[in-house]
């Protein structure tokens, strides 16, 4: 019996993340899906300001969240305009959400002054733009310091809905399989 019930449940569970589940439900998961969708996107930084070997992370989140794997390309400019990164950080399909991590070196590039980060999504024919600024200071004079920038990217992992529903199912099967043993067992 509680064999039918956890099979009565979980195959429900698998019928409210299908469309028709959702609406008897009362959510609509075409809702605001009109057809001029307007992307937009955000970047900021961890902190206003940085010196030397400071980690720099940027971040940002793409809105609404775009249903294929995509990439926001981050620019950073220093002073006199001086592209000092040229970046690219993954888009989460299930958050919009991107991360890129940095440590600015004192190189060549970097300078005293105000820096400019620019994150630019592109999809579904659309591109959103936007951009923030951070101060960064170089070392005390008379330390020497390699000409290097050093980068990393992150995302955060994500677990689509479909994988969901194969584990559902997978559980299912297994609990009619043991069930079905169990009762040959009993009966001989």
């Amino acid at each position: 019996m509680l064999l039918k019930v956890i099979a009565t449940v979980l195959c429900l569970s698998l019928m409210a993340f299908q469309p028709t589940g959702l609406v008897a439900l009362g959510i609509d998961p075409f809702a605001g899906l009109a057809e001029s969708v307007v992307y937009t996107i955000t970047v900021q930084t961890d902190s206003p300001a940085y010196g030397a070997n400071q980690t720099i992370v940027i971040n940002g989140t793409v809105s609404p969240t775009p249903s294929t794997p995509s990439n926001v390309t981050i620019t950073i400019k220093g002073p006199g305009s001086v592209v000092v990164l040229n970046g690219s950080a993954a888009v989460g399909t299930l958050s919009g959400s991107y991360s890129y991590t940095l440590t600015a070196d004192s190189d060549c590039k970097w300078l005293a002054g105000s820096y400019q980060v620019a994150a630019v999504w592109q999809g579904s024919g659309q591109a959103a733009k936007a951009s923030t600024t951070f101060q960064w200071s170089p070392p005390l004079a008379g330390r020497a310091a390699p000409c290097t920038t050093t980068s990393s990217t992150s995302t955060v992992p994500e677990f689509p809905i479909e994988s969901l529903a194969i584990v559902l199912f997978a559980t299912m099967l297994v609990l009619m399989l043991v069930s079905r043993k169990s009762s040959i067992r009993m009966n001989h």
